[in-house]
């Protein structure tokens, strides 16, 4: 009878504890052979990066939710930690650590996070989201604003279609392009209706004065979807940049096509200027194997790049 007695009370007590606080594992795996833009030799790598988190959340009461995310990034040709760059150097939790609160009133999140112009605005019309050898990052973020910013404080704010977020980071160990001279900030606001959406975000680094503005949309395309963007700013050699992104998604079946093309000016020279086609076919809702392929023709050499990969997701 005591040992019953002692296992119904840890169960009661596993139930309570369940009931308080939600956490679950989620994760990528994605792994491709090809050839980068601007190199010669085969190699096989990340597409998606490949990435493991942990997040978890638990009702306050009157409306209040505490909640954290843990985002490790890897590269599981090597089992290495992939910081952000694509190589070792960098967090264990590159991706992304965080603690915050959330209510009626918003959110508020503390720790090493996303910039708020990057998921407002900048990584949106891109169907790769900045991965694969298709990344448009140098275009839609200019190769000017941040993905991460450590020890950042950030609000945001949904309501009826509208959103808005805004960040201010710590100079320490914030430096990517230049010495820190001032506090980064950025931020972004957003509408979405009926498939439609209209965003702006702004960026300012905090390396002199780099600052980079988009604004960018989207439209219902059949059963896909058309995105562009264009941005304008200085980066941190006080350079004019200037760029333009269009692409589109299409789903047709378990096969989904995706098209795309970006420039950049920089000190009103054509530095970039992108191409990129992808084609995924599901094989289950967490499965996928893909081909992708892009030509940058302001690259000096080797400027086709391709690659065909696997992709799943947990």
């Amino acid at each position: 009878m005591k040992r019953t007695a002692a296992v119904l009370a840890m169960a009661t007590l596993s139930s309570i504890a369940a009931a308080q606080s939600q956490v679950q594992m989620y994760g990528i795996i994605d792994l491709n052979v090809g050839k980068d833009i601007g190199s010669s030799g085969l190699r096989q790598a990340n597409g998606t990066v490949s990435r493991i988190g942990f997040n978890g959340s638990e009702d306050l009461g009157n409306g209040m939710t505490a909640f954290f995310d843990l985002l490790h990034r890897f590269n599981p040709d090597t089992g290495m930690n992939n910081g952000g760059t694509g190589g070792p150097a960098g967090p264990f939790w590159a991706g992304g650590s965080v603690v915050g609160l959330s209510g009626s009133y918003g959110k508020i999140i503390l720790g090493r996070a996303v910039a708020e112009a990057a998921i407002g605005s900048q990584i949106l019309s891109d169907p790769w989201f900045w991965d694969n050898v298709t990344s448009s990052y140098p275009i839609t973020s200019g190769a000017i604003g941040h993905v991460w910013y450590n020890n950042s404080v950030s609000y945001e704010y949904s309501r009826n279609g509208f959103s808005l977020g805004v960040q201010e980071a710590d100079m320490d160990s914030n430096s990517l392009y230049g010495p820190m001279t001032s506090r980064p900030v950025n931020g972004y606001v957003r509408y979405a209706a009926n498939g439609m959406a209209i965003g702006m975000g702004h960026e300012k680094t905090g390396e002199g004065g780099a600052r980079w503005t988009t604004i960018d949309g989207s439209l219902p395309l059949g059963k896909g979807s058309f995105s562009g963007l264009v941005g304008a700013g200085r980066n941190a050699a006080d350079q004019r940049v200037r760029s333009l992104y269009l692409s589109s998604s299409t789903p047709v079946g378990a096969y989904t096509f995706v098209l795309a093309y970006g420039r950049v000016r920089t000190a009103d020279m054509l530095t970039t200027s992108k191409v990129a086609a992808g084609a995924y076919y599901a094989l289950s809702k967490r499965t996928s194997v893909y081909t992708n392929v892009a030509r940058d023709a302001k690259v000096p050499a080797n400027y086709l790049g391709y690659e065909f990969g696997i992709r799943h997701t947990f």
